[in-house]
């Protein structure tokens, strides 16, 4: 990495190097340069050459034989790039190297940077192994909720929650469930949706039914018949059926009653 003395990717001795002076009677030469800033030109010209290739190569290599790589490190024609190229090589400062030319004072300006560089994609890639064998669902300790579990059923509410806490408005009282689970009826255990079996309970309490002669209804009908088929009697009769007759209600229910 540069430091207090370097120019551009260079240690400022390079402005006392020969080889700088001589690229630069080269430039000069070919009219790539002024004769009275020339080595000033050199450094300029190295210094745009190393930042190029501290940004695409780790070992200063600028593939091929350079000039595209001066090109466009140096935004000029191709002709140009070709006279500085051929200026820096005849000097010394760009010499041949395995795959393209190497710019010279590269390892020891941008060492550094680049084995930081080197460590920090070892370390990247070592996270990404880590991580490749979680699950999705399981990052930055977060925890997914078990979604294998049965919902509740629309109107049920746990045992022994208040009416106010369930998740779905029940059409019956607290009262009336408990009343009816004495009698050994429970609407969740019942054929059928448990909100349409609620809504038929409270219709026929509305009607002057009893909570022991709906409780007897339901468990004298048949177990797959409807909510509708148990206590259609509260539509074919104006008398509600008599609480604690059970026999009376239940044959009621099965025949459909008498008018």
């Amino acid at each position: 990495m540069p430091g207090r003395e370097d120019f551009g990717i260079i240690r400022a001795r390079l402005m006392g190097d020969p080889r700088a002076h001589d690229a630069g009677d080269r430039l000069v030469e070919a009219g790539l340069a002024e004769e009275d800033t020339a080595v000033v030109t050199v450094a300029g010209l190295v210094g745009l050459l190393g930042l190029y290739a501290a940004i695409n190569t780790d070992d200063g290599v600028l593939s091929g034989d350079g000039i595209s790589a001066a090109r466009a490190a140096l935004s000029t024609s191709k002709s140009v790039a070709r006279g500085v190229v051929d200026a820096l090589t005849s000097s010394g400062l760009l010499r041949a190297a395995d795959g393209g030319v190497y710019l010279a004072g590269f390892s020891d300006a941008y060492g550094p940077l680049i084995e930081r560089r080197e460590r920090d994609r070892k370390r990247k890639a070592s996270v990404r192994g880590t991580s490749a064998g979680r699950p999705k669902d399981v990052r930055a300790h977060r925890t997914v909720p078990d979604r294998t579990e049965p919902k509740e059923a629309p109107g049920e509410a746990s045992a022994g929650h208040p009416e106010d806490v369930r998740g779905t408005r029940s059409h019956l009282s607290s009262s009336v469930r408990q009343e009816l689970g004495m009698h050994g009826v429970r609407v969740g255990d019942l054929n059928g949706s448990p909100v349409t079996w609620e809504k038929q309970i409270a219709a026929a309490l509305k009607d002057g039914w009893s909570v022991t002669g709906v409780a007897a209804a339901i468990k004298g009908a048949p177990a797959l018949a409807s909510p509708f088929e148990v206590l259609k009697s509260r539509k074919s009769t104006s008398t509600p059926p008599v609480p604690g007759k059970y026999d009376d209600v239940g044959s009621e229910v099965e025949t459909g009653g008498e008018s």
